[in-house]
């Protein structure tokens, strides 16, 4: 429960934080903040943080296929994390990136071109940690906003082999998580939610069913997919891959449940950079700031 300034209660939900991180997060922090390390215990300080959830150890593949997901590894963790922790999973869950995180307003720098991103320095980012880390929420939703594209097979296709695309849905069929109806509206689907079940705020029940969903065939992809030919960008395939699914899966849940794409289910995704300029990271980029809306490939 909560009270307003005029006195009115009003039902709130806790919210559980979590940080997915490779190295010493920016964005703004609590100690109640869960990071989710991404590679050997020691990677994120301990002496600056009191909460590391370290992902080998709660993804027995992880460390194996680490360069393959990216941030998925860490919202596979932050699943695993919250099953194993938590008998009623009756809160939000609200996971970020080491140096992107949501925030519900525009900031004074910001890019309506996709990927749409708010960019805050260091300094600006600290201050916001009552903002950007609540306690609890009178709604439970603040996802990146959607970006609208041709479609997103042909979105994915302007930057990656298609060919990966085809074998993770047709992996998300025989594994039971798409029929081929959902497989082929997911293929021409115009709509992509960026960052999707690796970045923004969701109820965790949701978050952890949709995860384990696409945790099956993320792996099935990684057994299966051929790495020996692949770049720095083309070898995080299976990342861009579930994303793409997470965003299909969000999108109809929300359909289903509140019949379409609210706009008070989206916030502004926010990235740390001292000069606010994009620049590229561990999981890839978010495409060209400079070109279409079909440009969009998720990052941390």
């Amino acid at each position: 429960m909560a009270t307003d300034p005029n006195g009115y209660v009003f039902d709130t939900t806790p919210v559980k934080s979590y940080c997915i991180a490779h190295t010493d997060p920016v964005i703004p922090y609590c100690d109640d903040t869960f990071i989710l390390e991404i590679g050997p215990r020691g990677t994120i300080s301990s002496d600056k943080y009191r909460r590391i959830v370290n992902c080998f150890e709660y993804i027995d593949y992880g460390e194996e296929f680490r360069e393959q997901l990216g941030s998925t590894l860490g919202a596979f963790a932050a699943t695993r994390h919250l099953r194993q922790n938590y008998d009623r999973l009756d809160f939000a869950i609200n996971i970020s990136t080491y140096r992107t995180f949501m925030l519900p307003d525009k900031r004074a720098k910001y890019f309506q071109d996709p990927p749409k991103l708010n960019y805050v320095t260091p300094a600006e980012a600290q201050d916001l940690s009552s903002i950007a880390l609540p306690k609890d929420v009178n709604f439970e939703w603040r996802l990146p906003s959607p970006l609208k594209v041709a479609s997103i097979a042909k979105q994915y296709e302007r930057w990656l082999p298609i060919e990966d695309l085809a074998l993770y849905m047709d992996i998300a069929v025989a594994e039971g998580v798409l029929t081929k109806e959902q497989r082929e509206d997911c293929w021409h689907r115009p709509v992509l939610l960026p960052g999707a079940l690796s970045i923004g705020m969701m109820p965790a029940d949701v978050f952890c069913d949709l995860n384990e969903q696409t945790e099956i065939v993320t792996l099935s992809f990684l057994k299966q997919a051929e790495n020996d030919w692949r770049d720095n960008y083309q070898i995080r395939a299976a990342n861009f891959c579930h994303e793409r699914l997470g965003s299909y899966l969000i999108d109809i849940y929300l359909h289903q449940n509140f019949g379409g794409l609210p706009k008070t289910h989206f916030g502004y995704w926010t990235r740390v950079n001292e000069d606010r300029v994009y620049t590229k990271g561990l999981v890839g980029p978010l495409g060209s700031t400079s070109n279409s809306s079909n440009s969009s490939n998720s990052s941390n």
